[in-house]
């Protein structure tokens, strides 16, 4: 029953840490997305 606990863990850290840098990515994306319309309106 430990086994499957430490697991399960694992499997749900894995995917926070997934979602923290799709995250993270999404903002960069968006932000040079933002930048790039302000430099193309200048």
């Amino acid at each position: 029953m430990k086994d499957d606990f430490n697991i399960f863990i694992l499997c749900y850290y894995n995917v926070f840490i997934h979602a923290v840098i799709i995250y993270k990515l999404f903002q960069v994306v968006t932000n040079v997305f933002n930048n790039h319309t302000l430099w193309c309106s200048s």
